[in-house]
């Protein structure tokens, strides 16, 4: 089959809309109606960030129950929000609909796992007193 300019250009105008529908398909659109609470920024697998990186998510989950009230919508953002050596791990989840990708408390004890600070919850404690302090300066 021979296709003439016409027909190019159709075929790259529809490819061009197939890449614009996926694109914003992809793009978690957030309700006015909820608070303005950011999107954390995409966690890259850096043991240094993953307690913040969660524990935004967590946040804008209770900020936003109408928009994440699911386990599986609530792993689906996070999935979305994992960029470089963090998206690595997922991937054979991705690519076999694994029933983990449905089940938001297991998906997090797993990626703790993975991703971790052992010190954590001393990190977590030296920011908040870091906070007090800061407020009374």
């Amino acid at each position: 089959m021979v296709l003439d300019n016409k027909g190019r250009d159709g075929r790259k105008r529809c490819y061009g809309l197939a890449v614009q529908s996926a694109t914003l398909y992809a793009q978690t659109v957030l309700p006015s109606r909820e608070p303005g609470i950011p999107i954390p920024n995409k966690f890259d697998g850096d043991h240094n960030n993953v307690c913040g990186f969660r524990n935004h998510c967590w946040v804008l989950f209770m900020f936003w129950p109408q928009s994440f009230s699911t386990d599986q919508t609530q792993v689906r953002l996070i999935t979305r929000l994992l960029t470089k050596d963090a998206l690595v791990w997922p991937s054979p989840l991705l690519e076999t609909f694994n029933p983990l990708l449905k089940q938001f408390k297991e998906f997090i004890q797993t990626m703790a796992i993975v991703f971790d600070d052992p010190n954590c919850t001393l990190s977590a404690k030296n920011a908040l007193a870091w906070l007090l302090i800061k407020q009374h300066l």
